[in-house]
């Protein structure tokens, strides 16, 4: 029983990794967001860790001047939910004013809170066990709109993708190597496809991610590979973008 518990909690921080990938540049360098990375999106993608099968969506809604955006993926065993709620500045670059993450599996939630503080320079981690401040030159990101800044950076043809991330109260950096284009199969048929590594120092875990660039580089395939022959895999099975659906 414990292994067994074991492996879902394994699966569930693969879900979470999904949910969670991310990227940025210097802290102190302003990122002006292409418009075309916060465009009105519905996504949704089928997802594989070992023959356990799960759903996962990702949603980015625009009202007056404020984004909403939110992750979600579910089966049987539990779930996991992210919401981020930013607005963007005048000189182009994301504020953030909340985000949430919470994971139920068998009976047992985990919750934790970003809340920044614009006029002190801070960003306030919160969860059941610990608090933290952190400051906002230091890192800002969170698992949500770290994902906006990817595909402005992929959209906008950087090639340093190195950026700091707040996650589980701590700034961690995420590197990203682009590998050159691929042709691969999804739902919605073969899609000609940028591919990235995230780039590891000592460790054999292998992370690739798959973007759409004629859907201004929207995420359509992630997988992970473990020394040991585990393999999570996550493919986009349908959407619109602006309010149109997807298509080859």
């Amino acid at each position: 029983m414990k292994f067994y518990n074991y492996k879902l909690v394994k699966i569930f921080s693969y879900i979470a990794f999904f949910l969670f990938f991310s990227a940025s540049i210097q802290a102190e360098m302003i990122k002006k967001i292409s418009p075309l990375a916060l465009q009105e999106r519905t996504l949704k993608y089928i997802s594989s860790y070992n023959g356990i099968n799960f759903e996962a969506t990702r949603v980015l809604n625009k009202h007056l001047d404020i984004y909403t955006q939110e992750a979600k993926a579910k089966n049987m065993l539990g779930s996991i939910n992210e919401k981020s709620v930013f607005k963007i500045n005048r000189d182009g670059s994301i504020s953030e004013i909340e985000y949430n993450f919470t994971k139920s599996m068998l009976g047992i939630k985990k919750e934790e809170f970003l809340t920044y503080d614009q006029s002190a320079g801070l960003v306030r981690y919160d969860n059941k066990k610990k608090k933290r401040q952190i400051l906002r030159e230091d890192a800002h990101l969170n698992n949500l709109t770290a994902q906006i800044e990817l595909q402005s950076d992929l959209i906008n043809r950087v090639r340093l993708l190195s950026y700091p991330v707040i996650r589980k109260g701590k700034v961690k950096i995420f590197n990203y190597e682009i590998l050159g284009e691929e042709l691969i199969e999804i739902e919605l048929g073969s899609i000609n496809a940028l591919k990235l590594k995230r780039t590891r120092q000592n460790s054999p875990r292998e992370t690739f991610l798959w973007f759409a660039p004629h859907w201004n580089f929207l995420l359509v395939k992630f997988e992970q590979k473990e020394t040991k022959g585990d393999n999570y895999v996550m493919t986009l099975k349908e959407g619109s973008l602006n309010g149109v659906n997807l298509v080859k």
